[in-house]
Order: C-alpha cells, then sequence, then structure tokens
C-alpha cells in the first residue's frame, strides 16, 4: 500500500514540477473568410459568414462579415444573391433545398479572399420502422438497456452516409438521467476514433456513424442499445412527450465534418489526445457548406 502511494505521489511530482518556460515565434495570421451552413432538403438554403481569427485571438462578435456579396447556384446556374439579416447574422436566401440538386455558394468581401463551397442535396431516407424492446440486455455496469432496432432502406446508388442521433423526451428537469453511451455491435457502425467496436464501445447520441458500405441498396436493419431509463417519456403540464430518434442522410463532406468535429469536442481540455483538424470543404477558406436530409420518429 505504501509503495503505490509512493508512486502515485511521485507521477503527481513529475507532472507538476516538469515545466520549462519555451519561446515560440508565432507566424503572424492572415485572417480568411468561413462559412457556417448547414441547410436541411425542403427549407430555404441560408449561411453564415465569419472570419478566421488569430491563435491568440478571444473570439467575439466582431468575427461576423455583413459586408459580403453571396452568390447561390444550382446546377451551376446563377439564381439569387443571397441577404444579410442583421438580427440574425445570417445570409438568407428564398431557394428551397432540393433533393438531387447540387448548389454552390460564392463568397466575396472587402480585403478577403474569394471562397467558394459546394454541396448536393442527398435524397430523403425514411425510416422504415422502430421497434423498442424493453430491458433487451444490460450494460457493462449491471444497468438496463433498452432495444431500438430501426430499419431503413439504402438508395441503390454507392457511397450513402448517415448518422443517427437519439434525443431525450424534452423536460425541465426529468430526473431521469442522460444518454451517456449507445452499444451496438453492428459492423457499418464507425467509432470516430477509428476502433473496432463492441458492445462495450461507448458512442454518442449525437453521432452514430455508418456508411452503405456492407448494404448498398438494399433495407438495413441497425440495432441499437440505450439506457432504459434515460428512454422514459416525460410529462410537461399534462401532456406526455417521448424521445426521439433522428436519421439524417448526409454528404460525404458533412460526415467528415461532423465525425471530426465530435472528436475535437470529446477530447476538448485532454492534454493527451491528439491534435484535432475538423474537416472543412471551402476553398481558400474554411469552414463547411451543406445540405442534408431527415426523418425522424417518437420512442414510444
Amino acid at each position: 500500500m505504501k509503495q503505490h502511494i509512493k508512486f502515485i505521489l511521485f507521477i503527481a511530482f513529475a507532472l507538476t514540477s516538469c515545466e520549462k518556460e519555451i519561446k515560440m515565434d508565432i507566424p503572424s495570421h492572415t485572417s480568411k473568410l468561413a462559412i457556417s451552413g448547414a441547410c436541411v432538403a425542403g427549407e430555404a438554403i441560408q449561411l453564415q459568414v465569419s472570419k478566421s481569427i488569430d491563435i491568440l485571438e478571444k473570439p467575439g462578435k466582431n468575427r461576423m462579415i455583413s459586408n459580403a456579396s453571396a452568390l447561390l447556384y444550382e446546377n451551376d446556374q446563377l439564381i439569387e444573391t443571397m441577404k444579410y439579416d442583421a438580427q440574425t447574422e445570417i445570409y438568407q436566401s428564398s431557394t428551397i433545398a432540393a433533393p438531387g440538386k447540387t448548389y454552390r455558394i460564392d463568397i466575396s468581401a472587402p480585403g478577403y479572399t474569394s471562397i467558394t463551397a459546394e454541396a448536393r442535396t442527398p435524397v430523403r431516407v425514411n425510416i422504415d420502422k422502430l421497434q423498442r424492446i424493453s430491458k433487451a440486455r444490460s450494460d457493462a455496469n449491471g444497468d438496463p438497456q433498452d432495444e431500438l432496432r430501426i430499419t431503413f432502406t439504402d438508395p441503390s446508388t454507392a457511397g450513402d452516409f448517415y448518422i443517427i442521433k437519439i434525443q431525450q423526451a424534452p423536460a425541465l428537469d426529468t430526473g431521469k438521467g442522460v444518454i451517456e453511451c449507445v452499444n451496438t455491435i453492428d459492423a457499418s457502425v464507425e467509432s470516430v476514433y477509428a476502433d473496432d467496436i463492441d458492445l462495450n464501445s461507448c458512442l454518442s447520441a449525437n453521432g452514430i456513424f455508418l456508411k452503405d458500405i456492407l448494404f448498398n441498396g438494399k433495407s438495413k436493419e441497425l440495432l441499437l442499445y440505450v439506457s432504459s431509463r434515460a428512454l422514459e417519456p416525460a410529462d410537461m403540464a399534462g401532456i406526455k412527450f417521448y424521445p426521439v430518434i433522428e436519421l439524417y442522410h448526409v454528404s460525404e463532406d458533412w460526415y467528415k465534418f461532423a465525425k471530426s468535429y465530435q472528436y475535437a469536442i470529446d477530447n476538448n481540455g485532454n492534454p493527451f489526445s491528439e491534435p484535432t483538424n475538423v474537416f472543412g470543404n471551402v476553398k481558400n477558406g474554411y469552414g463547411i457548406f451543406s445540405v442534408i436530409s431527415v426523418d425522424s420518429e417518437e420512442i414510444k
């Protein structure tokens, strides 16, 4: 026991005492334009335009660019100049994102290099069937989990990407905890850490990632295991609310962005994690522009 304590004290001393001041010459920063645009099929295309900041600069509202020219193209045809809304700081259009069509954004602003980004709208993939099996198994801690069986039909074209999210029943305070982990052994599901997945792998309810390599053009049944307690409905003012499962059909660009972004969020503040570059598809600048399709169902 004494040896164990000595070892802990040695590690603590090593981590706190090994400090050395190192002076670094940080290269000067040239600010570039950045796009934040995740549009939904069936809704108007809109986005934010901002500027990149120096690594030592604190982020703030002054990053937003309000005097940009935002040209929107549909299948390579200029269809609209997007309008800036000062209240929301969003460039808005009247163009409804339609499945199968490709949209391009060309952004220019005084003092900055022009940027461009392109996105093709994926078709909507519906949830064909959702089945919930109560307390189907127990997790590694012995707590009961429900089995969710979600079935959908993948389009015949190869290269489809999906993200599944599970939302708890909306309530101010349900007292039922949160969805800490989602478990599965499905071979199509990918970890953001590029690790193999087993029933003890903890996947985020905010992003379960899978490709259609193993089920292209076929009906897919995905089995997920979630805390039984976290999936209970909530009552608010006499109205019952249920958890929701969402099926996102996304582009490869958005798939890569979402995975890298989740990895960065999960490891924020971890001194032992590897550096993360969040994926973007903006040429000559930063950010992401994409259109996604989504279907959802209540979990009852």
